[in-house]
C-alpha cells in the first residue's frame, strides 16, 4: 500500500525537495505503469507516459495547490497521456493504411476537382440560402462561439428555439453540401 502523500509532501515538492520527488517516483512509478498498461496495452509506452507524468508533476511542481490530491493529480495526467498517445497511435495506423489510396486520389486529380476557393464558396451559398433567423443564429453559434444560451438572451427566444435553428441548419447544410462531401472529407484528412 502507498502511502498517501499530505500536504506537508506537498509543500515539500512545491519548494524543490528532491527526496519527496524521489519518494514519489519511487511509490507512483510502477502503479502509473500499470495504469497506462491498462489503457494501451504496451510496457514501453506505458513506462513512458508514466515517466513523462512524473516529470510533468515535477516541472509543474510550483503550480500545485497546497492541498493538491497528487494520486488523483498523477492519474489524470496518466490517462490524458494514453488518451493523446492512443489518438496518436490509431492516426498513425490509420494513416499508413490509407497513405497509398489517398496517393492514388492525389495523382487522380485533375484540375477539374472543385478547389478550396470553390469550396469556401459552395458553403457560403449554402449558408446564405438558410432562414434569416436560422442563419444568424447558426453564425452566432458556429462562427461567433456563443452558447445557446448567449443566442437566446441576444436574440429573446427560448433555448429550445436555438437548439432547433441550429439542427434544422445543420439538416439543410448537409442536404446542399452533399455533392461535396468527398471533397470536404479530403480536405480534412489532408489537415490530420
Amino acid at each position: 500500500m502507498i502511502k498517501p502523500i499530505g500536504n506537508k509532501e506537498v509543500l515539500d515538492l512545491k519548494e524543490g525537495c528532491q527526496s519527496t520527488f524521489e519518494q514519489i517516483f519511487h511509490d507512483y512509478f510502477p502503479r502509473l505503469v500499470k495504469f497506462a498498461y491498462s489503457y494501451i496495452s504496451d510496457w514501453e509506452e506505458a513506462r513512458n507516459i508514466a515517466q513523462e507524468v512524473l516529470l510533468t508533476l515535477w516541472r509543474k511542481r510550483e503550480d500545485l495547490d497546497d492541498n493538491s490530491n497528487i494520486n488523483g493529480y498523477l492519474l489524470t495526467l496518466t490517462r490524458n497521456h494514453c488518451l493523446n498517445y492512443l489518438k496518436s497511435f490509431h492516426h498513425k495506423v490509420r494513416r499508413s493504411a490509407e497513405l497509398e489510396l489517398n496517393q492514388q486520389a492525389l495523382q487522380q486529380l485533375d484540375e477539374n476537382w472543385l478547389s478550396f476557393k470553390e469550396l469556401e464558396e459552395a458553403i457560403q451559398a449554402a449558408i446564405d440560402s438558410l432562414p434569416a433567423q436560422c442563419r444568424q443564429v447558426f453564425v452566432m453559434s458556429r462562427f461567433e462561439h456563443l452558447s445557446h444560451k448567449a443566442i437566446a438572451d441576444q436574440l429573446g427566444i427560448s433555448h429550445k428555439t436555438v437548439e432547433n435553428h441550429i439542427g434544422k441548419a445543420l439538416s439543410i447544410l448537409r442536404h446542399k453540401l452533399k455533392p461535396y462531401m468527398g471533397m470536404i472529407i479530403f480536405l480534412l484528412e489532408q489537415e490530420l
